[in-house]
């Protein structure tokens, strides 16, 4: 290497760097990362090696050994650090040198200071990878920096990632489909290609990732298989959407479903309510095969599909404006500080003295801004995305990054609004990318205004 390149080296470095310590101001403020009341089950999980019902298993075995079983504050550097490296890869597409380390932090500070990020960065729940494993695969597609080092660490980061969220597996499916339609057209037209090599490869990973879940399942609990909860949370959704009590009328007279006999009492609060009719009928495992019947019932029989089209329609629209960050209040009895005072007793007074257990934790102010700004990203995005094909000073890159953040955005708030709920932190860990985007393409289209307004020079 050069001197120049080991200069060049150690400045991207460094820039990264400053960027992961601002990526990280929510859990400095706080005082200690930040937690959920899901955070338990995974440091659980990990520390004894228990396969979740409802989660993988590998976020929780990520806790345990990133943090050294001494600190969780090394869990969301090595979270801000993957994520700060990708973006900045990211922003290679655009800009180079100088400016684009400036970019690139001003980017990092801005969604900092307004959007959810540093929050989804500094929580201990995997919320973060859902984004992360998009991030790497944007990377695997666009990036011309990748050598044979940064093609197998990009590579680890997206298997990982992948395989953090259950969700991530028909995310990616409908994502991997949309990409081969939309190279099978391009195709068609005998027009420039994404490069299939690079997709093939990014499929492959994602394969391998599919096969490695049960392996991992299996070897931790005897069972080849991926989550034992869709079931319930699938009929939940049912629930939620009025098809399932609509299901249950029109076939309790001749199945004998044991849910039948509460089906005047499928209210919101079915899932985590333990005097629900879920519970009283035998809990999650036992209600598998009928809710998985009525489940398959409700979505291939036609009668029902006017419904569950248009519900779709309405929570897939209502997820990808509902984002705001929000923190859990915590009691310091309950979890996860109980998980926290059994696996990493010298963090539990960090916890206890940090702001989010004392309810002083507000993003009040921030969600203000957070509304108006993720709101304006996006519309920006939708518009560039459109006018795209006439916009010729934007690279083939570009244009290809434009559509995979619209893309990913409304497929994340398809599957999860309608597999689970519509709920804020599903879209809030996303939304900031539209931002970060957003950017690159501002300061990107202003470098070419004279271009975009047809004279070379602006008095």
């Amino acid at each position: 290497m050069t001197k120049e390149g080991a200069k060049k080296k150690g400045n991207n470095a460094g820039i990264i760097f400053i960027s992961v310590l601002a990526s990280l101001y929510a859990a400095f403020y706080n005082g200690f990362p930040l937690v959920y009341t899901d955070t338990g089950t995974y440091l659980r999980s990990g520390f004894e090696g228990e396969i979740p019902i409802d989660r993988p298993i590998f976020y929780g075995l990520f806790l345990r050994h990133i943090s050294l079983s001494e600190s969780l504050w090394l869990v969301i550097f090595v979270q801000a650090l993957i994520t700060c490296w990708l973006l900045h890869l990211i922003s290679g597409v655009f800009f180079s040198g100088l400016k684009r380390n400036i970019v690139f932090l001003i980017s990092i500070a801005f969604v900092t200071l307004t959007t959810g990020f540093s929050y989804n960065v500094s929580i201990l729940i995997p919320d973060i990878f859902a984004t992360i494993a998009f991030l790497a695969f944007v990377v695997m597609m666009l990036s011309q920096e990748l050598n044979t080092l940064k093609w197998i660490l990009v590579s680890i980061i997206f298997v990982f990632s992948l395989s953090t969220h259950y969700s991530n597996i028909p995310i990616f499916i409908l994502l991997f489909l949309l990409v081969f339609f939309w190279m099978w057209r391009k195709y068609r037209k005998g027009e420039e290609n994404l490069g299939l090599k690079r997709v093939l490869i990014a499929v492959g990973l994602f394969i391998f990732t599919m096969v490695m879940i049960p392996t991992v399942n299996y070897s931790y609990n005897g069972k080849f298989r991926y989550s034992e909860s869709s079931h319930v949370f699938l009929f939940n959704h049912m629930i939620e959407i009025g098809a399932a009590q609509q299901y249950l009328t029109d076939n309790c007279d001749e199945k004998n479903y044991a849910i039948c006999q509460y089906r005047e009492e499928l209210e919101w609060d079915f899932l985590w309510n333990y005097d629900s009719p879920l519970y009283k009928t035998g809990g999650w495992k036992k209600n598998e095969k009928d809710f998985n019947e009525i489940n398959n019932g409700i979505i291939f029989t036609p009668k029902y599909w006017p419904l569950l089209i248009h519900k779709t329609t309405e929570y897939t629209a209502k997820q990808l404006f509902l984002f705001e960050t929000e923190v859990q209040g915590i009691n310091y009895e309950g979890t996860p500080c109980v998980e926290i005072e059994k696996y990493l007793n010298k963090s539990l007074r960090e916890i206890r003295g940090g702001k989010q257990v004392q309810g002083r934790h507000s993003v009040e102010m921030l969600n203000s801004v957070e509304g108006v700004i993720v709101f304006l990203s996006t519309i920006f995005i939708l518009l560039l995305t459109v006018l795209s094909r006439k916009l010729e000073v934007l690279s083939k890159n570009q244009k290809l990054l434009l559509k995979f953040t619209l893309a990913y955005a409304i497929i994340n708030a398809l599957v999860c609004a309608n597999l689970s709920t519509a709920i804020p932190r599903y879209h809030n860990r996303f939304a900031w990318v539209l931002v970060i985007v957003s950017i690159y393409f501002l300061v990107s289209l202003y470098k070419e205004r004279s271009v975009l307004l047809g004279s070379k020079e602006i008095e």
